[in-house]
């Protein structure tokens, strides 16, 4: 992404018009949010071509075209009445000073695992190596998977095949130890998310995994990390046998439930961060004070918009 050709544009359209364009583009974002635009709800800057180029950028480019639009109508506004320079400065060292807090002291962190983490599911890999092994069959979906790996119908078909075709067999024959190894050391399979975690480690922070992954895939990541975690679990017999049982820790209101049962004594005295890609994830987020939001698709990015749910960063790499 070009940022600074995204900024200078955003520049030049706000440049061209009046102050009451500025304050009727700002208004409507107060009431309707910048989604409003991505909707291709009216605007006062509808006719001009560098608006018009702006909104056809990638999903998130066109919204950061218009987050550097919102900006610049801003400073135009605050320009107006002679005090942008104060405003503007104080704002960004308020942001500025927030993040290095976060980022300087110890905290508890509250994360989501496969696409906040991870940038492919771990039990949906772990599918895959047993598929390679011809140790389980692929009825098809893995394949198809591994092209949308965003496709939330084609995980649960992944999802549901893999635990059919893993019924029966002993948790020695699913080799889980040996591929978390190798799935750990692929630096590929990682969002940068997993560097700010060993940051978080080195200063003593409190890390708990929280993920709708199988918790005997989970608990071998969890001690390389050295973390908490929290994970869907699958059952095995008193003979290390699966039964084809999980209780799933998938949505929103399970990941709630889990929280309620972790202790954050010290809530008070340290910041709780919390991770996450969908949702599903909200549940942490109702707990951070700092909330960053992972490579979300459109779909999440709005919803996340529409129920309002703060979010401070989002990281797209």
């Amino acid at each position: 992404m070009n940022y600074k050709k995204i900024e200078q544009n955003a520049f030049e359209l706000v440049k061209k018009h009046d102050i009451e364009s500025a304050r009727e583009f700002l208004s409507d974002v107060e009431n309707e949010g910048l989604v409003y635009y991505i909707t291709n709800f009216r605007t006062p800057f509808d006719d001009d071509e560098i608006f018009k180029k702006g909104l056809k950028l990638p999903f998130f480019e066109a919204i950061t075209f218009l987050q550097n639009v919102l900006e610049k109508c801003e400073i135009m506004l605050d320009e107006s009445e002679n005090k942008w320079y104060t405003m503007y400065i104080v704002r960004k060292q308020k942001k500025l000073l927030k993040r290095w807090k976060t980022k300087m002291k110890k905290s508890i962190i509250l994360t989501d695992l496969d696409g906040t983490l991870t940038r492919k599911s771990l039990v949906l890999s772990h599918a895959g190596f047993l598929i390679e092994q011809g140790i389980i069959k692929d009825n098809g979906s893995y394949k198809a998977w591994l092209s949308d790996i965003k496709n939330e119908s084609l995980i649960v078909e992944v999802a549901q095949n893999y635990r059919n075709e893993i019924i029966g067999m002993s948790i020695e024959s699913l080799f889980a130890k040996k591929f978390v190894k190798e799935f750990y050391d692929k630096k590929s399979n990682w969002y940068s998310t997993m560097n700010l975690l060993k940051e978080h480690k080195e200063r003593g922070s409190r890390v708990i995994l929280i993920t709708g992954s199988s918790d005997f895939l989970v608990k071998e990541l969890a001690e390389i990390l050295d973390v908490e975690f929290f994970a869907s679990e699958y059952e095995f017999d008193k003979d290390g046998i699966f039964t084809g049982n999980v209780k799933g820790m998938f949505n929103k209101e399970q990941k709630s439930l889990c929280l309620e049962d972790i202790d954050l004594g010290y809530h008070n005295e340290v910041e709780v961060e919390a991770w996450g890609d969908t949702m599903s994830d909200s549940a942490l987020f109702a707990y951070g004070d700092y909330n960053i939001l992972v490579d979300p698709s459109k779909e999440t990015l709005i919803n996340i918009i529409n129920d309002g749910v703060k979010i401070d960063e989002v990281i797209t790499r």
